[in-house]
C-alpha cells in the first residue's frame, strides 16, 4: 500500500487522487465529520471504528475480500484509534478513499455526512456542494457514444437539455 496522503485542506484536494479510479475494482470512500474542539474531540476516534466496523461488512457482503483481507485492507485506518498526534490537528470532516493499493486521507474544511460506501468507484457527490462557491456547478460525463452535461442539484441528477429541446429558464 502507498504511504498515507494527511492533512490536505479542500482548496488543495487532490485532483488525481479523486479522478483515477480504486484499483482492483473496489475501493472504499469513507466521510466523517470530525469535532475540532471540546469535549466532542474524544468523539472522533470512536467515530471511525464505528465507520471501520460498517466498512468491513459492506466490503464482505460485496463479495470484494473475504474476512482476512477486509481486515488486512482496514488495518491502517484502525491503527489511526490511537494515534492522538493524527487526532490533534482535524478540520471539519475526514474523506478516506482506501483500495488495494493506497490510502488517501484529506482533512476537508467542509461539512461531509458520514457515510461508508463500497464499489469499484468513489462516491464523491457529496463533495459537489462544497466546490460550488458560488452555486452553480455543472458536471460534464463522457463516455465513447454519449457526452452528458449534468447541472447540479441536491436531487438527483438528471442531464440537461440542449439544442432545440432545450429551454430557456428563468
Amino acid at each position: 500500500m502507498a504511504p498515507m496522503t494527511t492533512n490536505h485542506p479542500i482548496d488543495i484536494l487532490d485532483a488525481d487522487a479523486l479522478s483515477a479510479p480504486p484499483t482492483g475494482g473496489v475501493g472504499l470512500t469513507l466521510m466523517m465529520p470530525t469535532e475540532r474542539a471540546g469535549r466532542e474531540v474524544r468523539e472522533n476516534p470512536i467515530r471511525l471504528r464505528n465507520l471501520l466496523d460498517v466498512a468491513f461488512e459492506q466490503l464482505q457482503d460485496a463479495g470484494s475480500l473475504a474476512a482476512d483481507e477486509a481486515e488486512e485492507w482496514l488495518l491502517p485506518l484502525r491503527e489511526l484509534h490511537n494515534d492522538a498526534e493524527f487526532w490533534q490537528e482535524q478540520a471539519d470532516s475526514l474523506l478516506i478513499l482506501l483500495d488495494a493499493e493506497r490510502l488517501d486521507i484529506f482533512r476537508l474544511y467542509a461539512d461531509l455526512p458520514e457515510k461508508t460506501y463500497v464499489d469499484a468507484n468513489w462516491d464523491l457527490v457529496p463533495l459537489i456542494d462544497e466546490l460550488s462557491h458560488d452555486g452553480q456547478l455543472h458536471l460534464l460525463t463522457f463516455s465513447p457514444n454519449k457526452v452528458r452535461l449534468f447541472p447540479h442539484r441536491r436531487h438527483p441528477h438528471r442531464p440537461a437539455r440542449s439544442g432545440r429541446h432545450a429551454r430557456q429558464r428563468r
